[in-house]
């Protein structure tokens, strides 16, 4: 098991607590913004390499911000699925 998938596995609980805390409505733009949070907060590491993951959640950021969000979702969620990290589903 990968450095990764441990961080994961300790993370967990926190990110139970952010889906639970997250559970009201938002528009789109605010779920883009919601996920592409939780990817940097708890899979992003910019310092050691660059695995195209970043490039992927930095594209699907773009495209939410302008104004193509179904495909920006559609990026992010596949990231953090990737990643093995809960997010709030819809």
């Amino acid at each position: 098991m990968d450095l990764r998938h441990k961080l994961a596995l300790v993370l967990l609980p926190a990110a139970a607590a952010l889906i639970v805390q997250s559970a009201q409505a938002r528009t789109p733009k605010e779920r883009c913004d919601e996920l592409y949070s939780i990817y940097f907060r708890y899979a992003a590491d910019r310092t050691h390499h660059h695995d195209g993951e970043v490039a992927g959640s930095a594209l699907a950021k773009y495209q939410c911000d302008s104004g193509h969000t179904e495909e920006g979702l559609r990026g992010l969620e596949a990231i953090l699925t990737r990643n093995l990290l809960p997010y709030p589903k819809e």
